[in-house]
């Protein structure tokens, strides 16, 4: 089920002209309050609110650059401005991304596009927190814009590296292949193919994950771009280990791997100075 619905999710930045039904406004919040109470990967909460599409409160529209069309709400939350926040944050939010998909409400990352400004005073923002990404929201429109055509094929948003370029068997010296998962490990195939179709910044793909010699566990890393971002103050690329993280650990538990996360680096050989640990699943 949580495959099918990674399988599913594409990024939505064109939304019917066509307002929340009252049922669904519901469900959303009630979601939000749920997932706001729960503890991210490395402990952190989020409180996620759901923003109407005026939500600056001035009759105006937010800005996006041009990017999203007709969204009609928004989710958003804060954090104070640390890796691991920002981590859980794009573990929340990549949460939330899934169950809308399972309601066929549409939803886009915006990390990079929208006026952090427009979101400050309606989320309360405070010295020393952030808004690492919001989520426009709302019914799909069927014909997509020519310039979302166009911006997709740019990014080759539909492309994925190989599994032997981000998976690695015991070090970073041997790529693991799919048939490596026998046995009782083959259900986790789903888990590593989740991180593989997970959406990244700009699609680099900079997760990284490496099977413990044990086979009791998961490392995760990101091959993380010094310069990426380095405008906003923040690294955006750790939103994109967040959604790795829940992905795998989603698709992993829905087929018996009822694993833990933990922070217990293993010190291996790293390939470059980018690659940077994150956390450990264990089982």
């Amino acid at each position: 089920m949580i495959f099918n619905l990674i399988q599913k999710r594409t990024s939505v930045r064109t939304f019917q002209d066509k307002p929340l039904t009252a049922v669904d406004n519901i469900w959303i919040k009630e979601i939000l309050a749920n997932i706001s109470s729960e503890s991210g990967p490395n402990g952190t909460q989020v409180n996620f609110r759901l923003l109407s599409p005026d939500v600056k409160g001035d009759g105006g529209i937010i800005g996006t650059y041009g990017f999203i069309r007709k969204a009609q709400a928004y989710i958003a939350g804060t954090v104070s401005n640390t890796t691991s926040n920002i981590e859980d944050y794009g573990y929340f939010l990549e949460k939330i991304i899934i169950k809308l998909v399972e309601r066929n409400i549409g939803s886009c990352w915006l990390g990079g596009t929208f006026k952090r400004e427009d979101f400050s005073n309606p989320l309360g923002l405070k010295d020393g927190e952030l808004i690492p990404a919001v989520l426009p929201i709302g019914y799909p429109e069927e014909n997509r814009r020519t310039a979302e055509k166009a911006m997709r094929f740019f990014v080759k948003a539909d492309k994925r590296r190989k599994w032997t370029d981000i998976f690695f068997n015991s070090t970073f010296n041997e790529g693991l292949t799919s048939g490596a998962l026998k046995g009782k490990y083959s259900v986790l195939l789903s888990a590593f193919e989740s991180v593989r179709l997970s959406p990244s910044a700009s699609n680099k793909q900079p997760w990284r994950l490496v099977m413990d010699k044990g086979n009791d566990s998961v490392h995760f890393y990101l091959n993380e771009d010094p310069k990426y971002s380095s405008n906003l103050g923040f690294s955006m690329q750790r939103l994109d280990a967040g959604i790795a993280l829940y992905h795998f650990e989603a698709a992993a538990s829905e087929n018996g791997f009822n694993g833990s996360w933990l922070h217990e680096n293993p010190r291996l050989e790293l390939p470059s100075i980018n690659y940077k640990y994150i956390k450990t699943f264990s089982w």
